[in-house]
């Protein structure tokens, strides 16, 4: 019989851990370098309010927000091209998008949701700047980002497939544009 006893790693520590990451990625683009700090403490400061916040309850077991859900954020943002991130604030739009898949995606009520856009907001405001808050209020629809919107090469002559589609993690310009999208891979799959 064994038992084993592990600290959690002190916010230095995964500051460091996360921080090098995206230093690594984006470090040697000007226009994202500089968000790299930025991204990593705003995940650290969200993470921390949404684990003191909500806990887990008999109604809510699954308010369970541990490292796994962290280093998914990490692994979200660290997915899409360099290409596809560094135009505009796509980076940050990429980060608040796994923000919201990860974080908010596990809570079940409306008044936990909104909690979740307020917290959202506020670290947001003290990481990035009012300006970048501003551009992000003023959409009216949500962001996402998919794999999933390019189309595969086909011979013109024999209808057969030349390459397949290529899995870019892009972000969507419409919630209209994602359900075309979604009706045309049903159509093809009935």
């Amino acid at each position: 019989f064994y038992c084993f006893n592990l600290t959690p790693p002190s916010q230095t520590a995964i500051d460091n851990i996360y921080g090098s990451m995206l230093r690594g990625r984006f470090g040697d683009i000007p226009q994202l370098s500089h968000w790299t700090h930025a991204l990593t403490t705003a995940t650290i400061e969200l993470w921390t309010n949404i684990k003191a916040r909500m806990l887990p309850t008999p109604s809510k077991f699954h308010y369970i927000f541990n490292m796994r859900d962290l280093s998914r954020v990490f692994q979200g943002v660290m997915h899409s091209p360099l290409d596809v991130v560094s135009k505009g604030n796509n980076l940050i739009a990429l980060w608040k998008h796994e923000c919201d898949r990860v974080f908010c995606d596990k809570l079940t009520n409306p008044r936990d949701k909104k909690w979740y856009e307020e917290a959202t907001h506020k670290v947001m405001m003290n990481r990035f700047g009012e300006n970048v808050v501003e551009e992000f209020q003023d959409q009216k629809e949500p962001i996402y980002f998919v794999d999933f919107l390019r189309d595969e090469i086909i011979d013109p002559e024999t209808e057969e497939v030349l390459e397949e589609a290529p899995k870019i993690y892009e972000r969507v310009g419409s919630v209209a544009m994602l359900r075309n999208r979604v009706e045309d891979f049903l159509s093809d799959y009935n």
